[in-house]
């Protein structure tokens, strides 16, 4: 095997980067506000969870100007959520998502990356918007546990971190602290 002698192989490969890691979707929750606008209701018992951002493009083409290649113009766009688990009957979310569902009314919507911090959890939003609830299915085999699946759809923008400013980032950041560890210690 020759040997290398002029050169870096490391140049242009960052080991170190932080941008490389992938955060796992273990970390990753649904979650609502409560009417009062101050309660995040983290939705118990979630398995998945999905966030779809779409554009419904036009597409045109002329004998004289396109020939044999279709011209795309961006359209009207729109999100839509959901997620999956188990049926966690008392948990606030539930019933934040049925009475939304029966009365028609729109939930704050958002998907957070959960991380532990000093005596509780620090929510970053990744997306956020508002959404009724357009089905809310509950399964109950005989032979498994009873789940549950939510779809969601937006109305109006939701927000991205990929294109908020990192000040809009960090305002909307929740963190919550067991107040009663803080009594304790």
């Amino acid at each position: 095997m020759p040997e290398q002698t002029t050169g870096d192989l490391k140049v242009g490969c960052n080991f170190d980067a932080t941008t490389a890691k992938a955060v796992h979707g273990k970390s990753i929750i649904l979650a609502l506000f409560a009417k009062d606008g101050k309660t995040l209701l983290a939705v118990a018992g979630q398995q998945g969870l999905s966030w779809s951002i779409e554009a419904e493009n036009s597409e045109t083409q002329t004998k004289d100007g396109t020939g044999d290649w279709a011209v795309r113009y961006a359209g009207v766009k729109s999100w839509s959520a959901s997620t999956d688990g188990l049926w966690v009957p008392d948990d606030e979310g539930r019933k934040a998502i049925v009475t939304a569902l029966k009365e028609g009314t729109p939930l704050c919507v958002g998907i957070y990356e959960r991380t532990a911090i000093e005596n509780g959890m620090k929510y970053v939003p990744i997306r956020k918007g508002l959404a009724l609830v357009s089905s809310d299915e509950l399964e109950a085999p005989s032979d498994d546990n009873a789940t549950v699946s939510v779809e969601f759809e937006g109305t109006g923008e939701c927000w991205c971190r990929e294109t908020a400013q990192p000040s809009d980032v960090e305002k909307a950041t929740i963190s919550i602290t067991n107040t009663l560890a803080l009594m304790e210690g």
